[in-house]
């Protein structure tokens, strides 16, 4: 099992338990690592909705104390490494099968490992995804292309209005929901 993946194993029940959905765990840097956690709140991603995540400064604050005391335990990063964690963002990257399905309809960057129909860029809207692929309209003559999941390295979601204003809508039902609960006393 990768480092990455160590560490996403260990950290995603807490997170699930908090109510978020852990996006993507990313250790990177020359120097100095930094752990990138990338999260959402669960009920957006439940409800299959658009949008940058949802979460706000206190709710990172809350998941770092949270996954910073169960690295310390499990101590999968050796060395000195910067815990970061933050929304996935409008542009947030696709990781998964469930990503594409949930993301159809907005344009997106996908790049491959291998060639797919002579390239390995593709930029287009999103289509369609099953479990072992992902159609994206590149438009003009190139039209739709199956691109198989398992040959893309990196994909992320493009800012267009078309998104923007959905990330608008889900934060707007985010917060209807958020007030219609009642209030409990202190």
């Amino acid at each position: 099992m990768s480092q990455q993946n160590t560490i996403e194993a260990l950290i995603a029940p807490s997170l699930r338990g908090l109510g978020f959905r852990l996006v993507r765990a990313h250790l990177g840097g020359d120097k100095r690592q930094t752990l990138q956690i990338l999260v959402e709140q669960q009920a957006s991603a439940d409800a299959g909705e658009a949008g940058d995540g949802g979460i706000t400064v206190t709710d990172c604050a809350k998941i770092s104390r949270t996954v910073a005391a169960i690295l310390d335990v499990h101590d999968p990063v050796k060395g000195a490494y910067d815990l970061e964690v933050s929304s996935p963002g409008m542009d947030r990257p696709l990781i998964d099968a469930n990503d594409f399905q949930r993301f159809r309809g907005f344009d997106a960057k996908i790049e491959t490992s291998e060639l797919v129909e002579a390239r390995k860029r593709f930029r287009g809207t999103l289509v369609a995804a099953d479990d072992t692929n992902v159609d994206i309209n590149i438009g003009g003559d190139g039209g739709i292309i199956t691109v198989p999941l398992k040959h893309i390295i990196k994909a992320h979601l493009l800012i267009t209005d078309a998104l923007v204003a959905a990330t608008l809508k889900a934060r707007a039902n985010s917060n209807s929901k958020a007030n219609a609960k009642p209030k409990q006393d202190a």
